[in-house]
């Protein structure tokens, strides 16, 4: 088991096959979603060890929907969640990406998060073109690569240390 920690210094623990966004990294992220992530929703599309949407929580989303297509993934996460006794609307789906995406009447979502495995980063223009119809108006995505995406060379772009984060 590896660990990470919030904001407020919660540890989160997750398994070996989880990339866990680095603490610096959600920093910058909420630092830019500050004014924007308060009282609104957020889905962390591929949650891994959920300290992403932990962090959207800490920062007073609204509701925050997490979705792994492993289900241990979302049940650890669920189990956090009710441990620190937070009462935010939670959603907890396992659900693969595709799947995900041709969910009938699923919700919309001010803010999206996307952190693909790296297999996947392949399909990133597919994830944002279909993460687009779940996009409330004004809302926002951010994508985290390991490298540079030239599909999305026409966004805002920011590299910490090997990390790329693309607001689109």
């Amino acid at each position: 088991m590896k660990k990470t920690h919030t904001s407020l210094g919660h540890r989160i623990y997750y398994t070996d096959n989880i990339r866990s966004t680095k603490r610096n990294v959600r920093s910058y992220i909420f630092s830019l979603l500050n004014d924007i992530i308060k009282d609104r929703t957020f889905l962390d599309l591929f949650a891994g060890s959920g300290s992403v949407g932990i962090e959207a929580l800490i920062h007073h989303a609204r509701l925050v929907h997490f979705n792994d297509i492993c289900k241990s993934h979302t049940k650890r996460i669920e189990r956090f969640c009710k441990k620190q006794k937070i009462t935010t609307d939670l959603q907890f789906t396992s659900l693969d990406i595709w799947k995900f995406f041709n969910t009938p009447n699923i919700s919309t979502y001010d803010v999206i998060y996307i952190d693909p495995p790296y297999r996947m980063f392949s399909y990133i223009r597919y994830f944002l073109d279909q993460s687009r119809k779940l996009l409330n108006p004004g809302g926002l995505i951010v994508i985290e690569t390991s490298s540079v995406i030239p599909q999305l060379a026409s966004f805002f772009k920011k590299r910490l240390g090997i990390t790329y984060i693309y607001l689109c």
